[in-house]
Formats: structure tokens, sequence, C-alpha cells
């Protein structure tokens, strides 16, 4: 992805490209299934997937690659805080074999 933006100076351009791929490989494998839920997955997942490509994209323009890696793999602890936080009613817990694992991805 770095190479394509670099080269074509179009990051939604290669973002377009790429769904238009996906989307023809996962029509031409048949494998689809419609259920319940199907509308509510279609009106909301697709649209933050693209909004993660297109920032994923722009900010490949702007930074080296291992910077792009550990700062989106930073996510998930920063989730993970805000989830206990928000869930403490739940039982999510924040203890220290999860913060261990979270790091261990860094």
């Amino acid at each position: 992805n770095k190479l394509a933006v670099t080269k074509t100076g179009a990051p939604l351009g290669v973002v377009m490209v790429q769904m238009a791929a996906t989307c023809q490989v996962a029509v031409a494998s048949g494998n689809l299934h419609f259920g319940k839920g199907t509308r509510t997955w279609a009106l909301t997942i697709p649209i933050l997937f693209v909004a993660m490509m297109v920032s994923s994209m722009l900010a490949l323009r702007y930074v080296s690659v291992g910077t792009f890696v550990v700062v989106r793999n930073l996510g998930p602890i920063a989730t993970l805080m805000v989830e206990a936080t928000v869930h403490r009613s739940s039982g999510l817990s924040l203890d220290s074999q999860t913060i261990g694992s979270l790091v261990a991805i860094l």
C-alpha cells in the first residue's frame, strides 16, 4: 500500500481499486450469505471500514510503515481502557494478563 500510495499520489484511488477488486472476488466466489441483521451491518460496517482504509492510506503518505504499524497497534490498548471504564458493570477487567498480552503485540 505504501508503494502504491507513493507511486500514484492518489490514496483514495488506491482504496477504490482495492474495494472494487474485493467486491468482484466476493461476488465471483458465490460464498455470500445474507440473513438477519444484514441491512444493519451493510449500513454501518462498510462505512467504518472505508473510513479506516482512507485514513490509513492518508497516513502512509506522511509516516513510515514502521511508525504506522506501531501507532495502529496502540489502538487496542486505548480501546481496552475506555471499555473497562465504560462497561464496569459487565465484569470486563483490566488485569495484568490482559495488559501483558496487548503489550506483547507491540
